[in-house]
C-alpha cells in the first residue's frame, strides 16, 4: 500500500509580484522563510526575475529534506555559504544572471565532524552532496570558500569569466 505524500514546489516570485518592478531579495535564513508555509513538505525552491538576491543556505532546522534550489534571471546573485546536515543532497541551479554571481564563504556540513566511526567508507558515505551548476551567466566569482565534511561538485557552461580565489 502507497502512502500520499505532500509535496511542494514553493516559487518565489514575490520582488516582483510585491512591487511592481525588479527590486532586491535578502533571504538571511531558509528555516526562517520556510516557516511560512507549516504542514507543507518543501522539497525545492526557486527564486526569479529580482534585480538582486542575496542568499545564506543552511539546511540545519528544516523539518524535511531540500533537495533543489533554482535561481533565474537575476542581474545579482550572493550566496553567502552553505550548511548541510548529514546526508543531504542539494543541487543548486543558476542560470541567466545577467551581472555576478557570487559564492562566498564556506560549504560545509557541522553535524558530520562529530561522526565517531572507524569505518571511513562508511563515513564517507554520510557526508552530505552539494553540486552547483552555473549557466548562461556573465561572471561567476567564487571567493573565499573551504570545503568541510560534504561531497562538492561545480559545473559551468556558456558563463564568459570565472574566477576562484582564496
Amino acid at each position: 500500500m502507497f502512502t500520499k505524500r505532500l509535496c511542494a514546489w514553493v516559487v518565489l516570485n514575490i520582488c516582483y509580484r510585491k512591487t511592481g518592478h525588479r527590486s532586491s531579495l535578502v533571504i538571511p535564513s531558509l528555516p526562517t522563510l520556510l516557516a511560512g508555509y507549516p504542514d507543507t513538505r518543501v522539497e525545492s525552491l526557486s527564486f526569479s526575475r529580482c534585480s538582486s538576491l542575496d542568499l545564506k543556505i543552511s539546511t540545519v532546522g528544516l523539518e524535511s529534506a531540500l533537495y533543489q534550489i533554482r535561481v533565474d534571471n537575476i542581474e545579482y546573485v550572493t550566496i553567502r555559504g552553505v550548511v548541510l546536515k548529514q546526508g543531504d543532497s542539494l543541487d543548486i541551479h543558476v542560470n541567466n544572471v545577467n551581472k555576478h554571481f557570487n559564492l562566498i564563504g564556506d560549504l560545509k556540513c557541522t553535524s558530520c565532524a562529530s561522526l565517531n566511526t572507524s569505518d571511513t567508507s562508511l563515513a564517507e558515505l554520510s557526508l552530505p552532496s552539494l553540486s552547483l551548476q552555473i549557466k548562461d551567466s556573465l561572471q561567476a566569482n567564487i571567493q573565499h570558500v573551504q570545503l568541510k565534511n560534504l561531497h562538492f561538485r561545480l559545473k559551468s557552461r556558456n558563463v564568459e569569466n570565472i574566477l576562484i580565489s582564496n
